[in-house]
């Protein structure tokens, strides 16, 4: 499934409409569908934005956080213009979001959550780098051997190291820490 959704994002990153560079804006979970085939189909792609990297967001923080927006995209100043410095930075802002969804599947918890929108925009845009990350992967529970459902054994996978990189380097604070599209499509590939 990474690999799909990344070859989606390069296809809009890669200037599908001749016009520039086009970002999803959107990603998350509820826009990232898997259909009976075993394909990945982003969902909200007509909500994308094509871009003009000059652009300055101008985001206010009394709108409601996106859990997947990155902590450029939350930066304003007291006007509620962006901070300076902090230009169109929404294709590195997919690269995030991918890392918060990496991080909601492997863990089975969203990388960021709380009650109040100002702790969590605090929690975003003031984490500690790089990211605490589990050292394994949450425990799955199988039926035993015997078929005992009250009966139930432990397993525990290694959280690989490539994939701790992959997910430290998208939810990097610093946007142009991110990696690329394709190094995560090729870390993708040697993961499988």
């Amino acid at each position: 499934a990474l690999g799909q959704i990344v070859s989606a994002l390069r296809y809009l990153h890669g200037n599908p409409l001749g016009r520039g560079p086009v970002a999803h804006a959107s990603l998350k979970p509820e826009n990232i569908y898997l259909d009976k085939d075993g394909s990945v189909k982003l969902m909200d792609v007509g909500m994308s934005s094509e871009l003009r990297i000059t652009t300055p967001l101008n985001l206010h923080i009394s709108v409601a956080i996106d859990l997947y927006k990155a902590p450029e995209q939350l930066e304003t100043n007291n006007n509620g213009d962006s901070v300076p410095g902090a230009t169109n930075t929404l294709l590195s802002g997919d690269i995030w979001a991918l890392g918060c969804y990496l991080y909601e599947l492997i863990f089975k918890k969203r990388p960021f959550t709380t009650g109040r929108e100002i702790d969590l925009y605090l929690s975003i845009t003031r984490l500690p780098r790089p990211i605490e990350l589990p050292t394994r992967l949450p425990t799955k529970q199988i039926p035993s051997n015997n078929g005992s459902p009250n009966v139930m054994q432990q397993s525990q996978s290694q959280f690989s190291d490539e994939l701790r990189h992959v997910l430290n380097a998208c939810l990097s604070i610093d946007p142009a820490e991110r990696p690329c599209l394709e190094n995560i499509a090729e870390a993708a590939k040697r993961m499988m």
